[in-house]
């Protein structure tokens, strides 16, 4: 909103509007247009990490020990 100058509302319009192309664009690629897929529900997905709760290393660090790379 700062950065583009744009009032709260016009900021949570254009918000909504990607999440939709992107979930429609994620609905396409991954799940075959099933209208039924749900982008949020884990059992789509073989790892999961939260990246809001660990720095960038740490990230990296979780992902190559479930891929089986050791330090």
């Amino acid at each position: 909103m700062n950065r583009e100058k744009i009032s709260i509302e016009q900021a949570k319009e254009e918000v909504i509007e990607r999440e939709e192309h992107d979930l429609a664009k994620w609905r396409k690629l991954y799940a075959n247009e099933d209208q039924d897929w749900n982008y949020w529900d884990k059992k789509y997905y073989d790892l999961v990490i939260n990246t809001y709760s660990h720095n960038q290393e740490e990230t990296l660090e979780f992902a190559l020990e479930k891929l089986g790379y050791k330090n």
